[in-house]
């Protein structure tokens, strides 16, 4: 049976980690860094984007669009696979709109698969699961003023 090293699962932790600083911060280089060389990146709603230029163009296109995310990672789970590991983790995304409204972006869950490229762990394949109604992405959040 396969296994992973204490080291892999700290890397594998690491690089949701890494995922999720690099988008909240606008950084499509080290962004796309952490996607192997032909990674796959399958957001909800949208056209899978594949190869690491379209992933650096992805990142930087959606920074732009929603200025403001805070991505926020739980429960991530990795365990190895023959050809290298799989990864699932629950995924909270915040922002502060331009209006200056506090928004939910999204949640959900992402299902990973990641490969060693060069010896570093990368992820082959980035499925995002999408758990908000289409309608409720990126609205903003109503503090207050509701029935009890």
């Amino acid at each position: 049976m396969t296994t992973l090293s204490t080291d892999d699962r700290a890397t594998l932790h690491d690089v949701y980690a890494r995922y999720a600083h690099a988008f909240d911060g606008a950084d499509a280089e080290a962004w796309a860094a952490l996607f192997a060389a032909g990674g796959r990146f399958a957001p909800p709603g949208v056209d899978e984007v594949v190869g690491t230029e379209a992933l650096r163009h992805f990142v930087a296109a959606r920074a732009a669009d929603a200025p403001g995310m805070r991505h926020v990672m739980s429960n991530v789970l990795v365990e190895a696979t023959d050809s290298g590991a799989r990864g699932r983790a629950y995924f909270f995304c915040l922002r502060l709109g331009g209006d200056r409204q506090f928004r939910l972006r999204n949640f959900g869950r992402y299902e990973d698969e990641f490969v060693r490229e060069e010896g570093t762990w990368k992820i082959a394949s980035r499925v995002v699961i999408s758990e908000l109604a289409p309608e409720l992405v990126d609205a903003p959040f109503a503090f207050g003023g509701g029935e009890a």
